[in-house]
């Protein structure tokens, strides 16, 4: 989709990395530590959004971020160390564009410690 002066041009999520993390998309091999960090009283404090009260919640979330993502609605990565990849620590993106004022939120998650 093309959006005025902007649009995103990929199949899938870009991985990003720094020095010590990687960013990189969200799997269903995710969905526990998902939930758990969605379920997460501290993690959620600020986001108003209702806690899952199943696995099922977190597939449901994340179809509809994948289905958000290919209407180009919205772009999010897995927050995870570079010496453990496959450990989600936490979940960076942006779930909102406003391509006609070139705007986005941003949004994140993190587990307790991180």
């Amino acid at each position: 989709m093309k959006h005025k002066g902007l649009n995103f041009n990929f199949e899938r999520p870009p991985v990003l990395e720094t020095e010590r993390l990687l960013l990189r998309e969200q799997t269903k091999e995710d969905a526990l530590a998902v939930f758990k960090l969605r379920s997460d009283e501290e993690v959620m404090k600020y986001v108003p959004l209702a806690r899952p009260t199943s696995i099922n919640d977190i597939y449901t979330l994340m179809e509809e971020i994948h289905e958000g993502f290919l209407k180009e609605e919205n772009l999010g990565w897995a927050i995870t160390l570079k010496e453990a990849p496959d450990v989600l620590i936490g979940f960076i993106g942006f779930p909102k564009f406003d391509f006609a004022n070139f705007r986005a939120e941003v949004g994140y998650l993190l587990a307790p410690g991180f």
